[in-house]
């Protein structure tokens, strides 16, 4: 039975650190590099559970709007958009009030960008959420040991 409870730890515990520390894009060379630039929204429970969570109820986008490097507001943001279509040749204005408009609003080389605010603020909750469900699932593998294994136990004898 000691064995049983000792592959239960061991799987359990293998089990965990894949769900919620495996990213497969980020090497794992060096543990150290590893840990330091752990990215949480790409593991299993955080792509799955943890972002959709996060997204939705705890810190949700707060979007910026920039054309170039200056801040501006949605209404001009579509117009910066507008005109980099047009100056990229992808989509023509039709409005030449809008584009002398915003021929004030832009630079000859600025590209329109939407920054989320709130990213960062996101990243480290979920590092730590991962960290603290990481930790108390170790706890419940671990007091649970003894109701899984006569439980496996118990459905083994039933086949």
């Amino acid at each position: 039975m000691n064995k049983f409870r000792l592959a239960y730890l061991i799987f359990g515990s293998f089990l965990l650190l894949y769900l919620f520390l495996y990213n497969p894009k980020q090497p794992s060379t060096n543990f150290q590099s590893y840990i330091s630039n752990f990215n949480p929204e790409k593991t299993i429970v955080g792509r799955f559970i943890l972002a959709p969570i996060n997204i939705k109820f705890i810190v949700p986008p707060k979007e910026k709007y920039y054309c170039g490097d200056r801040e501006i507001d949605k209404k001009d943001f579509d117009l910066c958009m507008k005109y980099s279509l047009h100056k990229m040749g992808i989509r023509k204005m039709k409005d030449a009030g809008k584009l002398i408009h915003y021929l004030n609003l832009q630079r000859p080389h600025e590209m329109p960008q939407i920054i989320d605010s709130n990213h960062g603020h996101r990243i480290r909750l979920m590092r730590a959420e991962t960290y603290f469900l990481l930790i108390c699932f170790f706890v419940l593998l671990w007091f649970y040991r003894f109701k899984a294994t006569e439980g496996l136990r118990n459905f083994y004898k039933k086949i």
